[in-house]
């Protein structure tokens, strides 16, 4: 079993949901199949911790939406959500944190959440929820509760269980990883651990630091 760490920056009431718990599939028989099961137990949902609605080309929240004015001029304008962000990290060795796109954010929200994968033994990474709108001449809606997208880690042994663990932080967790993050990025360090094994250690920020 692999034991990832995790906070959260700004709703406490925010959680993540293992997509196998997430809906109520019983009856379906997908639900049978092992394969499903494998790969649902081992994948949690990111859902919105707010509701807001937008056009791109109306106004927008600054303190809720990031962008350039460039981006919004594309053909799949991309923004970014700043809501609830969750600050992931691992003792163990070799896990790899992948972010995917929720199916149904398409149909349901009108967005595409961007997908990504990190080596999170080497680097705490906090989620983002940086997306590109399906059509710009609709809204983009979104509810509270909406999943807007998928959380999933992958370890040398792919059959390896994954328990999640919540971290109780008055605001010094988070603080410390964007002080050290800021420095990675700026020293020009930062590329070569996002993808890189990196040294065993019991603190996490270590990992950004050596």
């Amino acid at each position: 079993m692999i034991t990832v760490n995790y906070v959260n920056d700004k709703d406490l009431s925010n959680t993540l949901i293992r997509e196998s718990k997430f809906v109520d599939s019983s009856g379906y028989p997908y639900t049978a199949c092992p394969c499903w099961v494998h790969k649902t137990d081992r994948t949690f949902i990111v859902t919105s911790p707010i509701d807001y609605t937008f056009m791109v080309g109306g106004e927008l929240d600054s303190n809720i939406l990031q962008y350039d004015r460039k981006d919004l001029e594309l053909d799949n304008p991309v923004l970014h959500l700043d809501a609830s962000h969750f600050l992931f990290w691992t003792h163990d060795p070799d896990v790899w944190l992948e972010a995917i796109d929720h199916p149904m954010t398409s149909l349901v929200n009108n967005l595409i959440v961007v997908s990504g994968w990190v080596q999170l033994s080497t680097w705490p990474v906090a989620n983002g929820l940086g997306f590109i709108v399906v059509d710009k001449t609709k809204p983009v809606v979104i509810k509270k509760g909406d999943p807007l997208m998928r959380v999933t880690f992958h370890s040398p042994d792919l059959n390896s269980k994954v328990q999640l663990k919540r971290i109780v932080d008055d605001g010094e967790i988070m603080d410390t990883y964007h002080t050290k993050r800021d420095e990675a990025v700026e020293d020009g360090t930062w590329k070569d651990r996002l993808f890189t094994k990196g040294k065993e250690s019991k603190c996490p920020f270590a990992r950004i630091i050596y």
